[in-house]
Formats: structure tokens, C-alpha cells, sequence
């Protein structure tokens, strides 16, 4: 038996007994400390064979994560190692490869029907994602992206006609031979379960598929099936359907295997189970409990200007903190109570493990481990927990990435010799790249490899959004040339640019916090939408300024004049729903502060958010960006020239030598599915 805390709360009523409910004592709880992610994954295989060892039927043996993407790294360990697993998951059959595969086929059957009544947008994204799962050719993949994001194909048959007599190579266009003839089937084919049928037929005479691709298939089957059930069989409409549960993040479960096998599951998916054995891992501030830095507002953002002439900035902030501090607390109890379910599924013996780094960065145990108390059971203190550091290094995890397999591998040697003699530096001179998609290739070489190089058509997640950004950006630019300074003229304006009065309505709040916040402070002399171009270590990067103002006596500028060094103010608006990750946003701005030179020296950099709070940054002569508000140093320019260099160098490098999958330890999601992963 063991105590454990029910609260944040250090008072023993806060505590709650944990014992066996017949009152069998068990073994103390072991808790081990190791050096990475690694070597926690070692050291379960570890336990997991003592556990065998003792005769302990591998049914009863169960490891807990606390989210998927640290699950992973302990399946594959344990799978390396020969582990049968039973993998309780819930992963969403919809994102695995082979229905991704089906999906996409369905989709360009779909707009195959439509003849010109398709979407021309839609005909190359649908003609893009079939290429892609079809594991073109690299050189080819350049080339079609090229010409599908300068074509507007009026139909899928005429996409198909000019693919014909492109210069993709004799491969690649008998590959999209063979995909129009089955397109054109599926078109001709009424029942829904059959055209599914006939797709899943073509995956599995792709290869051999491995069981985990099986099940996908089935349930996807299933879902097809019972689909049919409730509604009609039309194409268009099921395709809507599955968008739509996409969109709701509803996911589709795998068709559930025997149960056989060391179980792996999220601590989300073990309660009403129950194990002999059960090992908790990942168990650091931060992982377990996940620590949210981020609340909802209590009061709406486009509210603030009028509320804070009521009640004062120092009342809001108040109330605000009020309200993120009781949300913060639940949702530690909520992490809480999900340690507490998984503690409690062990009949005999509780393991608990975690590391001192994950993805090489330093983590601390979990308070949750802390809460565990001394067994005050009938009066009788005794030690539940049983401490041990493993220090040794067993795992050689050096290697900078996982080893490549499949279509992964083969997309990774074709990038290294499609642009061979040269080409590649071509290449390099020619792209043009924004701040933006640097920070993409930061984050996952494959995916800007993927965006800007082989020119992927993308699809907006949330047209709408969108719409309204663009709506908003174009509004104000014509309003600030005019001058305007009130908010009736750029409702007027609005009005005469979109004819949906509904959508008028919706960006109303945006353009009151506009006009509240920067009446004044534009004239005849700022400039809107100002493309800012800059060359760094051969690499051509542009981006655009929503606003650029003159301070002081700089209004006084001449267009045509030499270049100054008068202070300027350079205004970002963002008007998504979501705060922009400030990383990123601090980022652009001092790309934009670099490449403004021929309009004057950056002074004051503002991030305004239409939708919340608006960051105004003043420039000293060192390049620190000083939060004006928090009176603190929010980052340096010249840091953010140094990072420029840095990753326009990477980029340069990779066009010559291919780009890289994101290392194991990422779990990137972009890369798991181009590797077609289940």
C-alpha cells in the first residue's frame, strides 16, 4: 500500500490510500532514473525480461505513455528487440499511408466525374498526392510540381493530355497512363464498396503489406460498410463525410488484434484494465504532467478597448490571472487523476522510469513521483518506493536520424543525384524563399523540401481563415493609403470590397482594435505591402511588410531620394484565431528589420494581433528588441542574421546532398507518413 496525493495540497486529508483490495501487500514500487529516452526504452526491454524471467505470462506485462509520440520510441525499441506486442493504439486509421492511398483515388475519381465542373486548384493537389503515394521519381516529382502549380487544368482528362506531352520521363508518364485507366474505371463504377474494393486491391498488389497495413484496410472496409448503412453511396458525399470527421479531429480505430503479447498503451486507453505488471515511463514535468502554456481568454480580445476604460488595464490583468490560475489547477488534477488510473492497473508490481534528457534537452522528475508517500497503513511506516540511477549508456543513439526504409529511402538517393553537374547550384540561385520557410526547414528538412522545392501544391486547412486574412490585409492596405483614421470609413470600405455582409460583420471586432490602436499613427507618407528583399550566402530571401511608418522628420522623405537611415516603424498584422508562435513571429520581424535599409533604420517593430494582444518592440542601436510593456529584450537582430546565415548555408548544402528525414527522437509527423508508416 502506498499513499498518494489527490491534490496539489500537502495535507494528509488531501491524500488517498492506494492498496490492493484484498488487502495483499505487494512489492515496494521501483522507480529508475536514466540518462535519455533511450535508455529508458533499454531499460524497460530490461524489466520486461526479468518480469519473463520470473514467470510472469507476457499477457500480464503492460507499459504506459503519456502520448503517442513517446510510445513510439518504445515500440520501436522493443520491437528491434524481438518484444511481442499487443499495441493498444489509437491511432487514427484515416492518417495511415494505405488508406491515404485509397483516399487520394477516391478524390481524383471523384473529380474525374465532375468533368469541368471541378475545381482546377483541387485537380492539381489530387493529381500532386496520387504522384506522391505512387512513389514517382524524385526529378519527376520536381518537375510536376513545377508544372501543377502553373497550370489550371479545366478537367482531370485534359490534366491527363498535357501530362502526356510533358517532359516527365517515359516512367513517369506510363505510371500516369496506368493511374488515368484505373481513374477512369473507378468513374464508370456506381456502387461505393466496389470502387473502394477495386483501390485496395491495387494496394495490395503493390507489395507485401504487413499486418498493421491490414488492419487499417479492414477497418477502413468496415467503416465504408457501415457508412453505406446509414447514407447513400455517392462519392461526393462520403468524401465530404470523412473531411468532415477529419476536420473535427475524429478518428477511425484500427480493427482491435489478439490480445497477445506485452501490452503498449497511452495512459488514457488502460482504465477498467488491469496487469500484474505495470511499467509507467516518461515520467518528467512536462511530459507527465503535460504543463500547458496556454489558456483561453476570459474576456474576448476585440472587448479590451472598451472594458479598459470601464475598469482599468491593472483590473483586467487581475481578473485574467485569476481565471488562467483556476485553469491552470484543473488541469494538473485533470494530469492528476490520469497518473492515478495508471498506477492503480497493477495487481503486483508498479514500475515507474523516467530520464534526465529527452530530445537532448534537461528534464526534472515528475512531482507526481514526489506525491508518492510513506505507507501509514494501521499505523506502520514502512518506504514504498525503492529509488535506482541507471548511468550507464547501452544504446548507441548517435546516429542523426532513423535509418531509411521503403519510399523513404528511395525519395532520400533520388534527392541526391536529381540535381547532379551543377544543377543544384541553379537550383539554389533560382528559388526565392520567405522567413517563414527557413523556419519550415528548421523544423523538418522533408517537409520544405516537399513545399519549396518540389513545389507540392498545398491545400488550406481552413479556407475560411483564410478568406478573412486576406479580406482584413486588403482592407487595411486601402484604407491606410487613403488615410483613413475612423471606422466608419473602413466599414464603408469593407462593404464596397466584399458583398457578404455576414463576413463584414465577422471582421468588424478587427478593424474597431485596428482603428483603437493605430488612429494617428500612419499618414499619406507610410507605405503598405512593401516587398523586402535581402541576399544572404548566395540565397534569395523576400517577405512582405503589411506596414512601414516614418518616425519624426522621416516623413519628410523622398521617394526617389538615396537611401536613409531615418527610424522607421515596421507593423506585422496577424489575424488568425490562434496566436502566431512568437518564435516564428520574432523571427520575421527581424528578417524585416535587416532588408528595410533602403527605407531607414528599423526603430520600432510592432506584431499586431487583431484577434488579441499587440507586441510593440523598440530597436536600440545593439539590435536588442525591447518589449516595451515587460521591459525585457525579446531578441536580437543580429542573432537573427546569424540564424539566416546559418540555415541558408544548411539549405544550400541539402540541394547539393539531398535532404534529410527528421531524426528519430523528433517523431515527426510529416516524415513518419512520407516514409508511408501506418
Amino acid at each position: 500500500a502506498m499513499l498518494f496525493s489527490a491534490s496539489q495540497s500537502s495535507k494528509l486529508k488531501s491524500k488517498v490510500v492506494v492498496e490492493n483490495a484484498n488487502f495483499v501487500e505487494g512489492e515496494s514500487v521501483k522507480v529508475w532514473q536514466l540518462e535519455d529516452e533511450f535508455e529508458e526504452a533499454r531499460k524497460i526491454f530490461e524489466i520486461i525480461e526479468e518480469e519473463l524471467a520470473r514467470g510472469t505470462p507476457e499477457e500480464e506485462i503492460c507499459v504506459l505513455y503519456r502520448t503517442h509520440k513517446q510510445g513510439s520510441t518504445i515500440a520501436e525499441f522493443l520491437q528491434e528487440k524481438g518484444v511481442k506486442l499487443n499495441v493498444v493504439s489509437e491511432q487514427n486509421v484515416l492518417n495511415s499511408f494505405v488508406v491515404r492511398f485509397v483516399l487520394a483515388y477516391l478524390n481524383l475519381a471523384r473529380l474525374n466525374a465532375l468533368h469541368e465542373n471541378a475545381g482546377k486548384r483541387e485537380i492539381s493537389q489530387a493529381l500532386w498526392r496520387v504522384a506522391e503515394i505512387e512513389d514517382f521519381p524524385y526529378a519527376d516529382l520536381y518537375k510536376l510540381g513545377e508544372l501543377l502549380n502553373k497550370s489550371e487544368f479545366p478537367s482531370v482528362k485534359e490534366a491527363f493530355a498535357e501530362l502526356e506531352q510533358s517532359n516527365l520521363s517515359d516512367f513517369s508518364k506510363t505510371k500516369f497512363s496506368l493511374v488515368k485507366e484505373l481513374v477512369e474505371k473507378l468513374s464508370n463504377e456506381d456502387s461505393l464498396k466496389q470502387i473502394v474494393s477495386m483501390i485496395v486491391g491495387k494496394v495490395l498488389a503493390q507489395g507485401e503489406i504487413g499486418g498493421d497495413e491490414r488492419n487499417c484496410l479492414l477497418a477502413f472496409e468496415n467503416f465504408v460498410e457501415d457508412y453505406l448503412r446509414k447514407y447513400d453511396g455517392e462519392l461526393s458525399a462520403f468524401l465530404s463525410y470523412v473531411g468532415a470527421l477529419e476536420k473535427l479531429g475524429i478518428g477511425l480505430e484500427p480493427v482491435a488484434r489478439e490480445n497477445k503479447g506485452v501490452s503498449l498503451m497511452s495512459m488514457h486507453a488502460t482504465k477498467g484494465l488491469e496487469f500484474d505488471v505495470v511499467i509507467v515511463t516518461n515520467l518528467v514535468e512536462g511530459r507527465c504532467p503535460i504543463t500547458r502554456n496556454s489558456f483561453s481568454k476570459l474576456l474576448p480580445p476585440h472587448f479590451l478597448p472598451q472594458i479598459k476604460e470601464r475598469l482599468g488595464v491593472g483590473e483586467i490583468e487581475r481578473i485574467e490571472q485569476a481565471a488562467q490560475d483556476m485553469e491552470s489547477k484543473a488541469a494538473m488534477n485533470e494530469e492528476r487523476r490520469l497518473f492515478y488510473v495508471a498506477i492503480t492497473r497493477a495487481k503486483k508490481r508498479l514500475y515507474l522510469t523516467y530520464a534526465r534528457n529527452y530530445n537532448k534537452k534537461k528534464c526534472e522528475i515528475s512531482r507526481f513521483i514526489k506525491e508518492i508517500s510513506l505507507n501509514e497503513r494501521n499505523g506502520v511506516k514502512g518506504e514504498d518506493l525503492e529509488i535506482f540511477k541507471d548511468e550507464h549508456r547501452k544504446v548507441d543513439s548517435s546516429s542523426k536520424g532513423e535509418k531509411n526504409f521503403g519510399r523513404g529511402a528511395k525519395l532520400a538517393e533520388e534527392s541526391k543525384s536529381a540535381f547532379a553537374e551543377g544543377g543544384e547550384l541553379d537550383l539554389f540561385s533560382r528559388i526565392s524563399l520567405s522567413p517563414s520557410a527557413l523556419l519550415i526547414f528548421e523544423r523538418c528538412e522533408k517537409m520544405f523540401e516537399y513545399y519549396y522545392i518540389l513545389r507540392m501544391p498545398d491545400d488550406k486547412a481552413d479556407l475560411k481563415e483564410v478568406k478573412i486574412g486576406q479580406l482584413v490585409h486588403l482592407i487595411l492596405e486601402n484604407g491606410v493609403k487613403r488615410n483613413f483614421q475612423n471606422l466608419e470609413e473602413f466599414m464603408t470600405l469593407a462593404r464596397t470590397l466584399c458583398e457578404d455582409e455576414t463576413l463584414v460583420r465577422e471582421i468588424e471586432p478587427m478593424l474597431r482594435v485596428f482603428v483603437a490602436r493605430h488612429k494617428g499613427k500612419y499618414n499619406e507618407k507610410s507605405l503598405v505591402e512593401v516587398w523586402l528583399a535581402r541576399k544572404f550566402y548566395g540565397l534569395n530571401l523576400i517577405g512582405k511588410a503589411d506596414r512601414i511608418d516614418f518616425l519624426g522628420q522621416s516623413s519628410d522623405r523622398d521617394a526617389n531620394s538615396s537611401p536613409k537611415l531615418a527610424p522607421i516603424s515596421i507593423v506585422d498584422y496577424k489575424t488568425s484565431a490562434s496566436q502566431t508562435a512568437l518564435d516564428k513571429a520574432y523571427f520575421q520581424l527581424g528578417y524585416y528589420a535587416l532588408a528595410c535599409a533602403r527605407y531607414g533604420r528599423a526603430k520600432e517593430l510592432v506584431l499586431e494581433h487583431l484577434r488579441g494582444k499587440q507586441i510593440l518592440l523598440s530597436v536600440d542601436n545593439s539590435g536588442n528588441a525591447f518589449d516595451l510593456e515587460k521591459r525585457e529584450v525579446k531578441f536580437n537582430i543580429f542573432d537573427v542574421q546569424k540564424r539566416i546565415i546559418e540555415l541558408a548555408t544548411a539549405v544550400k548544402d541539402r540541394v547539393k546532398n539531398g535532404f534529410a528525414f527528421c531524426p528519430r527522437e523528433k517523431k515527426c509527423e510529416f516524415c513518419r507518413r512520407l516514409k508511408g508508416k501506418p
